[in-house]
């Protein structure tokens, strides 16, 4: 075995992995697209990406997808999490995520109700109205929340990203025929059938 003192000891040295962020980071503007493009259906990836990224960076055995479809028993432990985190980053944003949390669970239920009613023909047109009426008083919780998600991550503007992905442009052209539908669906209540003659 020869050995030559003057060579510097080699080693393997692991790479370090990148880390994933601990939660869902998308631009504002990406979110605002896709959240009214889909009526509000975004929020149950939303729910889930979040609560899926959580899980994989902290390590708890949690169920993602339960905390999507059952958001409003969870949004306040992840809005909860977005401040603590966000805080730890950049104090500078303010928001209550308490009151947004509750805000949203109220008209996430109010939502609820108003959509059984309008199915069965109970209030209509009102209760379609409550149904438009909810989607920007959620969108916006999770607005708010979402800025401070970005700002948890460090990437307060949502850089990483910002850009709309081919899915995200067959949500959106799947999410225009849906809002299509409803508008058609509203005028037809409002109005009455058009007549064809």
């Amino acid at each position: 075995m020869e050995t030559n003192i003057y060579k510097p000891p080699e080693s393997n040295v692991a790479q370090a992995e990148p880390m994933s962020p601990e939660f869902y980071v998308v631009s504002r503007n990406k979110f605002l697209i896709l959240f009214i493009s889909t009526l509000g259906i975004y929020r149950l990836y939303w729910f889930y990406k979040n609560w899926s990224l959580y899980r994989k960076s902290s390590g708890k055995k949690i169920l993602p997808i339960l905390r999507a479809f059952f958001s409003i028993f969870f949004a306040h432990s992840l809005f909860k999490l977005f401040d603590g985190k966000s805080k730890e980053i950049d104090n500078t944003y303010k928001w209550s995520p308490g009151n947004m949390a509750t805000l949203y669970v109220l008209f996430a239920i109010l939502e609820n109700v108003s959509d059984r009613l309008s199915r069965k023909s109970i209030g209509e047109p009102f209760t379609d109205f409550i149904l438009l009426i909810t989607l920007p008083v959620i969108g916006w919780t999770l607005y708010k929340a979402q800025i401070s998600a970005n700002i948890a991550c460090d990437d307060p503007a949502g850089a990483g990203n910002s850009r709309l992905t081919p899915a995200n442009y067959a949500w959106i052209v799947l999410g225009a025929v849906f809002w299509v539908i409803v508008g058609l669906g509203l005028y037809t209540v409002t109005v009455g059938p058009p007549e064809w003659n």
